[in-house]
């Protein structure tokens, strides 16, 4: 597999909460020797994509919007200083055209709605977000993505959950959209078996019941929610004790009126964000337990002496084979 495909196989693994792709993208990342600590820059030139993570081009949603925006105003500029006038139908024709060259993308326009184009585009290579902010890293990235099961992952391979992007944004402000996400489809899985339950109610269509079937991987989804919520929990505790060690430096060094590094004073202002942070993660861990989960169906409970009597019974049978 060539290097150059390292990076691109990562975001599409988000885009399919693929762990299994994921793995396998780290390990030729690692291989090839492709940093996994890259941020979300600027594209390098105009033409090209507006973000990019290392060498892995991404576009957003909204800049395609204002470069076709951008192009039909312009063209309308130009046809009022040359006098030429359209028709509305022949305008309609002009906009599908400008429309096409603005999704420079590789989105078909023609293959239906937004995230059914950027899905096409991401197929081609082409990654296209809803959003994005410069220094995002591969973990802000998954969770604007939903995909919470490669959070995990990254955190194992040893990318910084700690790192905030140009908006001040850490892990833990992104995780909320995530559980938004999974409390929304919960409750839809929910409605839908219980109409399925019932004799009156309008029967599943095939989509519905996919859907339903769906449902053990959802609650995959929200242990995976809760066990990042709690790594992330842990993460900054262990940031905490780093900054009480660098407290302690700076409160020495002040004794004999002198400083510390920079940079040491840079992570102690961090202090306040690390803490709230820390709140924010035991809230999320305690609100993704399964009974909170929509949908979440105790186990049933079997009495002890039948419970004994269905292991005496499998006892029994284990011992004939």
């Amino acid at each position: 597999r060539s290097v150059l495909w390292a990076g691109d196989e990562i975001i599409k693994s988000f885009f399919e909460d693929n762990v299994e792709l994921l793995n396998n993208s780290i390990l030729d990342a690692k291989r090839h020797g492709v940093r996994l600590d890259v941020k979300a820059e600027r594209g390098i030139t105009a033409q090209g994509p507006p973000y990019a993570m290392g060498i892995t081009g991404i576009w957003t949603v909204d800049q395609l919007k204002i470069e076709r925006q951008h192009l039909k105003s312009e063209t309308r500029k130009y046809t009022n200083e040359i006098t030429r006038f359209h028709t509305p139908g022949e305008w309609e024709k002009i906009d599908s055209i400008l429309d096409d060259i603005g999704d420079y993308a590789g989105i078909d326009r023609a293959s239906g709605t937004i995230e059914a184009r950027a899905k096409l585009a991401k197929e081609k290579g082409n990654f296209v977000m809803q959003h994005i902010a410069l220094g995002d890293t591969y973990i802000h990235l998954a969770l604007r993505l939903n995909a919470i099961e490669c959070c995990m992952l990254l955190v194992e391979a040893g990318i910084n959950p700690c790192l905030v992007n140009s908006l001040g944004e850490g892990p833990p402000d992104l995780i909320h959209a995530v559980h938004i996400d999974l409390m929304e489809k919960s409750v839809e899985v929910f409605k839908l078996k219980e109409r399925r339950r019932s004799y009156v109610m309008k029967p599943l269509d095939k989509m519905e019941i996919q859907k339903v079937m769906f449902e053990p991987r959802l609650i995959a989804k929200w242990d995976k929610l809760r066990e990042f919520s709690n790594a992330l929990k842990d993460t900054y505790y262990e940031e905490t004790l780093v900054i009480k060690g660098i407290e302690h430096r700076a409160w020495r060094a002040s004794l004999e009126g002198e400083r510390i590094e920079e940079e040491g004073y840079a992570r102690i202002a961090t202090k306040p964000r690390v803490l709230k942070y820390i709140e924010d993660c035991q809230n999320m861990a305690s609100v993704t337990t399964p009974e909170k989960r929509p949908g979440y169906e105790p186990p049933a409970l079997i009495p002890d002496d039948i419970e004994h009597e269905l292991e005496g019974t499998i006892h029994k049978r284990n011992q004939k084979a």
